[in-house]
This record gives structure tokens, sequence and C-alpha cells, in this order.
């Protein structure tokens, strides 16, 4: 439940691109391959700390893909630039694992949102359906990176 809480705000604004009427109706491993590409890590890259890289939170792919909306709390205030320490996203799963170089482009800190500006070819971006609201004592889904659900956290 405490992963629930820590990316209610995040989730929220992201619910209404997974509306059980409109989802809901695929079977929840279909579910998964569809948003699976848009969904990535948030964290940090310096190649000479172990590991280099330093997973912080889970992000989405959204409006042309060159973009990634994650928690505010999780960007670091300073990156220790001397030591070549950069924002990074990362995609993929088992050998097909890639990082990324991202720079903050929003922050929000009031509501706990950032967006980023990744670099090299866009993601698959999640669209947002403004026009459907989550309804009380509707279902929904969390999703982070890896691929992990909490089905139905608020009801």
């Amino acid at each position: 439940m405490a992963i629930c809480n820590r990316f209610y705000w995040l989730s929220v604004f992201i619910l209404s691109l997974f509306t059980v009427s409109t989802v809901w109706a695929a079977p929840l491993p279909d579910i998964i391959d569809k948003i699976r590409p848009a969904v990535v890590a948030v964290g940090t890259v310096q190649q000479t700390r172990r590991p280099p890289a330093l997973f912080r939170a889970s992000g989405f792919a959204v409006a042309n893909g060159q973009y990634v909306l994650t928690n505010a709390h999780v960007i670091p205030d300073t990156l220790d630039v001397r030591q070549k320490e950069f924002l990074a996203i990362f995609t993929g799963r088992g050998q097909r694992f890639e990082g990324r170089a991202a720079t903050t482009v929003a922050m929000d800190r009031e509501h706990d949102l950032a967006l980023l500006k990744i670099e090299g070819a866009p993601l698959p971006a999640l669209g947002i359906d403004w026009s459907k609201r989550v309804r009380e004592g509707q279902d929904i889904i969390f999703t982070g990176f890896p691929i992990g659900l909490c089905w139905g956290c608020i009801r």
C-alpha cells in the first residue's frame, strides 16, 4: 500500500489513460504489453560509481515520446557534475536494457510532478484522454518500472 500512496498523484494524473470502461475490456497481460514500452525508470548515472546506475522512481513517456512524467521528489537537487553524474531514464528489459540522458523541463513540487526531456529516439507515449474521469468505486491499476501492478488500490 505504501507504493500506491507514493505514486498516488502521478497515477491520478495518468489514470485517465486506463479507465476500466475503455481498457479493462482487454485481459491484464494485453494491457501490460500495450503500456510496457512507455513505462521507464528514472535515476542517475555515474560511471565511477558501482553500480553506475541508480534507480530512483518510475516514469511514463508522454506527449511526442521525447518527454517523461515522473515524481518531483525523486529528481536530485544537485548532480555531481565533476564526477560526470547525469539524470537518466532507463527503458527495456533483460538484454534490451537502455539508459538515456534526461534533463528537467518543468517541476511542480506542490503536486509532486516533474517533466523530463530525453535524448534519442522517441518512446511510444501514453496518450491522455481528458474526456474520461475516474469515478468513485471504479477499479484502477497502478504500474511502474519494472512492470508491477497494484490493482484496485483505491476503491
